[in-house]
């Protein structure tokens, strides 16, 4: 008996590390087919809604449905790949990751929207949105973001938050530093991170689970296509909403992100799925939840 409780004490660790491996292997399949299911889906809705005129709708669901999932898949390996900017070393891939997940979110618009799967390419640095069509006449857009324009604001009027300007620069969109009377560690809102720093330190290993929630608010931007066709009739017969549309653009829809964010359950943390899944990201182990 005794030698069973040795054996088992000495032998408890490894099989506890396997246990916790395989429960991270079933987190990380979660989280895969939400990021690919769900981008799947809208884009699928949306093609459809937005079809051709003599186009079938289940045709046009399968066919942006395929095209969803690549986009989703793509972004989950964008998001995957920001663990790797737990490094401050390694902060000059963070422009790069940024573009790539990108890539994925552009494809999730252009299956939404029924068009060619690369036909637009959407991405935004430092509150500026921009579009690359090589099709149109305006080959190129580039307009401010609102919504960005507000967050930096709201980063900017807080004593808690300074703007570090070189890290922004490294990283893509606006990067900022929290004091030491600030409760947290790190915030983010939308393509802006605010990071607890000490000087000119900073705690790095927060950075990617900020990032992915930069990045999540990006993740409903697929819904407006099923309205799209009424809102740009409502831009263009208004003349203010129409002149103001070539330099702005709201990004109201960082706002859905909001709505299903407060919807998650309290108070353990992990039990909200993006908390969950933005630490998912960051450490790449298991989770309890």
């Amino acid at each position: 008996m005794l030698r069973r409780l040795l054996a088992f004490t000495l032998l408890f660790p490894l099989f506890k590390g396997q246990l916790y491996s395989q429960s991270y292997n079933s987190q990380r399949t979660q989280v895969l087919l939400v990021n690919v299911i769900s981008n799947a889906i809208m884009g699928g809705i949306g093609g459809a809604i937005n079809k051709g005129k003599d186009e079938k709708v289940y045709k046009a669901f399968i066919r942006n449905f395929l095209k969803g999932s690549v986009g989703g898949l793509v972004k989950y390996s964008a998001k995957y790949q920001a663990y790797s900017l737990g490094t401050e070393q390694l902060s000059f891939y963070a422009p790069f990751n940024r573009l790539y997940f990108f890539l994925g979110h552009s494809m999730v618009m252009n299956a939404a929207f029924n068009r060619k799967l690369l036909d637009t390419y959407y991405c935004n640095f430092y509150g500026v949105d921009l579009r690359f069509n090589l099709k149109e006449e305006q080959k190129i857009k580039a307009r401010l973001s609102l919504v960005t324009a507000g967050s930096f604001a709201f980063f900017a009027l807080s004593r808690n938050y300074q703007l570090d300007v070189f890290r922004s620069l490294e990283y893509g969109q606006f990067f900022f530093g929290v004091h030491n009377n600030d409760p947290y560690s790190g915030k983010a809102v939308f393509n802006c991170i605010a990071i607890a720093a000490t000087g000119n330190r900073i705690s790095a290993f927060t950075i990617p689970h900020e990032i992915i929630h930069t990045y999540q608010q990006y993740d409903m931007f697929s819904i407006s296509s099923f309205y799209h066709k009424k809102e740009e009739s409502l831009v263009k017969n208004n003349k203010l909403l129409n002149k103001l549309s070539n330099y702005l653009v709201t990004d109201y829809q960082a706002g859905f992100f909001t709505l299903l964010y407060l919807t998650q359950p309290q108070p353990w943390h992990f039990k909200n799925y993006f908390e969950f899944e933005a630490e998912h990201f960051k450490i790449r182990s298991y989770i309890p939840r």
